[in-house]
């Protein structure tokens, strides 16, 4: 039921109106663009990572109208317009077995997950398993740092393609870091990962996206605080502009969670759903897991595309 219409918008083109059935996806050609997103459509970007479809826009409350716009830059493949009534929005462990083999995916792991079939015109959910490979449930702080302004990002190396990225958030207390907290474990991983520590500025630190026409402001910084950073695992550098003085080190626990279901992808999130299909698991002891859906009706839905002014 996807559906991809050839060629770009030309410049000076009105809104494009996008309508969807329930489950229906809109692939959208390369350009520029702001979305302006139905009641029931979100905005997804092809994650290669997690090799499945993310949620990066709407609908901020299923049903009701006013989600943000949103700007992007798409080559054509990587953004779509879907209409998630009636699909699968997301899984839920709720026993985590034992006796799994490590990996991701039924031919790694021999973990198969059953689904009961959508309704007779509607498309069947699927969905692929991971076990083991979640990080610590708490990590080490090697080095707490000096002069940070704002608490830093903390970016956790991604595992294998197909598994979940860990997250971490942390605690600056007099310009050092003095706690960090495990968000999610992830899963998948066959290796403890790295941590990227990112300074931020105390105008963005922790901030909430600005209100329509608006812009934060930078505020005064000492450029002559100039000094690069080099990270050899993420091969990437930036600019400390006064956000701190010594970057922390912050080490991720030993793998944890070996022989349990850790997580559950989606390949397809189905089409046609009035309630939750149920999701069965073999090929590991006690394991077992629910599904939910966006919504349990199933509506036509309309967004519009505004083109950039230049492309």
């Amino acid at each position: 039921m996807s559906v991809r219409l050839g060629g770009a918008f030309q410049i000076g083109e009105q809104p494009y109106q996008v309508p969807l059935a329930g489950g229906a996806a809109y692939y959208i050609p390369e350009g520029n663009y702001t979305a302006v997103l139905g009641p029931y459509t979100a905005l997804e970007f092809w994650d290669w990572q997690q090799q499945q479809w993310t949620v990066i826009s709407g609908p901020q409350t299923y049903g009701t109208t006013g989600s943000y716009p949103m700007a992007f830059l798409t080559d054509g493949y990587n953004y779509r317009l879907r209409n998630v009534s009636g699909t699968v929005k997301s899984t839920s462990i709720t026993g985590a077995g034992s006796a799994g083999t490590n990996g991701i995916g039924t031919a790694a792991t021999g973990v198969t997950i059953g689904v009961t079939a959508a309704p007779s015109t509607g498309i069947t959910a699927s969905f692929f398993p991971i076990v083991g490979g979640q990080i610590g449930s708490s990590a080490t702080i090697t080095a707490a740092g000096s002069g940070l302004v704002a608490p830093p990002l903390l970016v956790v190396q991604p595992p294998p393609p197909g598994g979940i990225q860990a997250t971490m958030t942390c605690v600056v207390t007099a310009g050092a870091v003095s706690a960090v907290t495990v968000v999610n474990q992830g899963a998948g991983y066959t290796a403890v990962p790295q941590v990227l520590v990112v300074p931020q500025l105390p105008s963005y630190a922790g901030a909430t996206p600005p209100s329509p026409g608006t812009l934060p402001v930078l505020g005064t910084q000492d450029f002559g605080t100039l000094v690069t950073q080099w990270n050899p695992v993420f091969g990437a550098y930036f600019k400390n502009i006064g956000a701190f003085t010594t970057l922390p080190v912050i080490t991720a626990g030993a793998l944890a969670g070996s022989g349990t279901l850790t997580g559950i992808g989606i390949f397809l999130p189905g089409i046609g759903y009035t309630s939750a299909p149920t999701l069965t698991i073999t090929g590991m002891t006690s394991a077992t897991a629910t599904a939910s859906l966006w919504g349990g009706t199933l509506a036509n839905d309309t967004s519009y595309l505004y083109p950039a002014t230049q492309q």
